[in-house]
């Protein structure tokens, strides 16, 4: 069976994660008092979807939406370039019949400063590429924000939340592999002696 690496959309969800709390941390060891270092924490999480207990707020989700093909780019001898689609959630607070968030208000605030906070982190030069080789994503789209709304469209009031959503293009034979190295592989030459001259 052949060794395959992992997917770039699978890698690159790790390291967007990886950023985001590396970014939240470096904050918070620049605050000085408790109450600034509660002002800017928050925390990511991938792929997480489950309720959160309300001292785990504010809190980040990212999760792969989509992946798509550019068959125009495809050759004999060419893969596709691939767009995949990031969802970024964040929530500040919600309030349900047996907890209670943040005031409205200030979940707001809240979410406005970890819009911000998400965005720098997102858009920084040092996440740029996501330490992947320069020229591997080809291109990262600017992000589009949405705050969570109810049915008619209006701010949602139980769950104070938004959501950025950005592509990213990529070059799928530009990925290195990270399957087994020729030196690791053993073979017992002398099996198979009788079908190979060696020189």
């Amino acid at each position: 069976m052949a060794i395959i690496s992992r997917g770039f959309d699978d890698i690159v969800l790790d390291r967007i994660v990886k950023a985001l709390n590396d970014f939240a941390q470096a904050q918070i060891e620049e605050c000085a008092s408790a109450s600034e270092k509660a002002a800017v924490k928050f925390t990511a999480y991938r792929d997480r979807f489950k309720p959160a207990g309300v001292n785990q707020l504010p809190m980040v989700t990212v999760w792969l939406a989509s992946s798509s093909s550019e068959e125009k780019t495809a050759g004999a001898w060419k893969h596709p370039e691939e767009t995949i689609t990031i969802n970024v959630d964040m929530l500040t607070s919600y309030v349900t019949d047996t907890t209670q968030g943040l005031p409205y208000t200030a979940a707001m605030k809240r979410m406005a400063y970890l819009k911000e906070q998400v965005r720098q982190t997102l858009y920084s030069l040092e996440n740029s590429d996501f330490g992947f080789e320069p020229g591997v994503i080809g291109s990262k789209s600017w992000p589009r924000y949405k705050p969570y709304t109810n049915r008619s469209g209006n701010p949602e009031e139980s769950v104070t939340g938004g959501r950025f959503v950005f592509e990213l293009t990529y070059a799928p034979d530009q990925l290195d592999s990270t399957g087994a190295s020729l030196t690791e592989l053993k073979v017992d030459a002398d099996k198979i002696s009788a079908a190979y001259i060696y020189n």
